[in-house]
Formats: C-alpha cells, structure tokens, sequence
C-alpha cells in the first residue's frame, strides 16, 4: 500500500528537540505522521517518493528545483532501499505527477471556476516539469547521487 499523495500538506512535522535556532525557518523539523488517506492504492512503493519529490520540487523555494530529489532520495534510502529499476524511472515517475497534478487542477478549474485551490501548483509547476523534462537524466541522476552521497558521508 501507498500513500499517494505524499506533499506538503499531508506531512506533520515535529522540531528536533534541543535546538538553538533563531528562527523557525532554520530549525531541523522530523516528519511525525502523514494525513489524508484518501488516495491510499496498492502500488509502487516508488511511486510515494516521486510524488514527494515532485510536490517537495514544487514548493522548493530555496535553491534549485531540480536537486530536491537527491534530498528526498537521501532521507529515504537512510531507511529502506530502491532497486535499480525503480531508481531509472524515478524521473519520469516525478515528471507524470507534477504533470498529472497540473492537468486535473486546470480541468478540475475549468469545471468549477471558483475552485482556484486547485491551482495552486501551476503558477511554479510549469516551469518545474519543462525543467525536469528538459534536464537529461544522467545529469539529473548525477546531480541526485551528490547530494546523496553528501549526507552519507555526516
């Protein structure tokens, strides 16, 4: 089982304790539990971090879009492991869902005009899925592997 619908706001976050930061914003937070179960499917497990990374990209505001997989993918193999396969098509498994989140918001829109929640992700998906498509592969996947490789190595 999957959650589905891994993002921002499904996750519950909690502060690591004993920390002397200033600011909320430079705290280091640990994920707690996930909410809204309502896309629960038996598939992938994959697929739950691609759409954690593409919803996680989204929402990246503090460097490039692109390197939040390797983020993602860092934390998540500290605890359970990808095969090979599931690592080749990571990708375009997070390509397909900022897509697929693009197109039901703008039809979803588009049947109900005052339901602009659903955009929410359009104003910085765009840009984001033409990134990604456009950036090959094993650039991205070098880029990943990095930013893998550096938390490895605290």
């Amino acid at each position: 089982m999957i959650h589905g619908d891994v993002n921002e706001s499904n996750i519950i976050v909690h502060a690591v304790p004993k920390q002397n930061s200033p600011t909320k914003e430079s705290r280091v937070y640990d994920v707690s539990a996930l909410i809204d179960f309502n896309d629960v499917v038996l598939s992938y497990t994959a697929f739950d971090v691609a759409i954690c990374i593409a919803y996680m990209s989204i929402q990246c505001e503090d460097f490039d879009q692109r390197d939040v997989g390797g983020h993602v993918l860092a934390g998540y193999l500290s605890v359970r492991s990808l095969n090979e396969t599931e690592r080749d098509v990571m990708k375009i498994c997070v390509c397909a869902r900022v897509a697929q989140s693009l197109i039901m918001g703008a039809y979803t829109y588009h049947m109900d005009p005052s339901n602009s929640y659903v955009l929410n992700t359009a104003a910085r998906g765009w840009p984001l899925v033409s990134l990604l498509w456009e950036t090959p592969k094993h650039e991205l996947d070098a880029r990943w592997e990095k930013i893998i490789e550096e938390y490895e190595d605290l």
